[in-house]
Parts: structure tokens; sequence; C-alpha cells
């Protein structure tokens, strides 16, 4: 018993027989009898089997930049806390304005940043697909990087702010120091103006 698949292959090699003899594929010549259909069940069976990888690896994807975007606002807020204070809002209120943002920045960043966060989705990218320990090593050793450089940055900021505070205790141990003289200074600059 010929089925219509055995049938129409059965077709086109007879077509390409004798289109064989004359030179010509029967492709090129356009005279294929019919083409072979597939069997109901695995088509079905193929499509979902896409549909399903798509969406994983549409899934994927935005997990990757989920986490490229997060490593991005983390360095955002190191470098200007005010712009990363706005974009943390926009990410609570208007996560489409924020995604925005972020690539507008990444865009926008010097080429080494660009080069950087290039390498960062794509061991990120890669570990996704296929984690092992290196890839995971290799991408924790670069967010340690990015934590050193915070920790300098706050310990920088602190070492500023300690020595404003030692210029300011030294300004007010000198105003206390002169406190009774400025007072009287003050009191003859008051009273000796005439009326």
């Amino acid at each position: 018993m010929k089925t219509a698949w055995t049938a129409a292959a059965a077709g086109w090699l007879l077509v390409a027989g004798v289109q064989g003899m004359a030179g010509e594929s029967p492709a090129a010549s356009g005279q294929l009898a019919a083409k072979p259909t597939p069997v109901a069940g695995v088509k079905k069976a193929t499509a979902a089997t896409v549909k399903s990888g798509r969406e994983v690896e549409i899934r994927k994807q935005a997990a990757v930049k989920k986490i490229v975007n997060e490593h991005l606002l983390f360095e955002i807020n190191r470098e200007d806390p005010e712009l990363g204070r706005k974009l943390e809002a926009m990410r609570r209120h208007d996560p489409e304005a924020f995604t925005a943002a972020i690539e507008d920045y990444a865009r926008k960043s010097s080429a080494a940043k660009k080069r950087k966060t290039e390498e960062f989705r794509h061991l990120v990218e890669e570990y996704l697909l296929n984690p092992n320990e290196e890839l995971k090593k290799e991408i924790k050793n670069r967010l340690a990087e990015v934590y050193d450089r915070k920790i300098r940055w706050e310990k920088d900021v602190i070492a500023k702010w300690q020595k404003k505070l030692h210029e300011r205790q030294e300004k007010l141990k000198k105003i206390e120091a002169e406190r009774d003289t400025l007072i009287d200074e003050q009191f003859e600059k008051i009273t000796q103006w005439q009326w």
C-alpha cells in the first residue's frame, strides 16, 4: 500500500531520473511532481518544539538582559549615585523606560565600558547555555572587580568626609577658644554705631 508520501517520492525519483539524464535537476526545472507531505503528528511536534525552543531562547535573552542591566545599574550607582537613584525609581515604576535608559547609557559609555559590558554579557550567555565552574568563576571574578572598585570608592568618600570632619572639628575648637574675644569684639561693633 502506497502512501501519499511514497507516491510523491516515487514521482520525484522518476522526474529526477528523466531530468538527470538531460543534465538538469528537477528542482532547477521546476518540474517536481509533488512535494512530500510530512506525517500528520510530526509537523505539529516539530512546530511545538520550535515554539518552545524560541520561548526558551527569549526567556534566556531576557534573563541575560536583566542581569546585564543590574550590573550596569550597579556601575552607574558607583559613578553617579543621583542618576542611579533616578534609574532605580524608574525601574520600579516604568520598567520599559528603565530598560531604554540603561541601554542608552550603555551606548553612550566609553568604548572600554562597552567592551567590558559585551564581554560580561557574552560570559553570562555562555554560562546560561552551558553552566560550568570555569565560567562561574570568571563571572564571579568580574563581579568581584566591580565590588572591589565600589569598596575603594566608598573608602575614598569616607576618607574625604573624615578630612572635612577633622577640618570642621579644628574650626569648632578655634571658635570655642576665641568665643569670649569674638563676643566682646561683636559687642563693641554693635554698640559703637552712632544713631
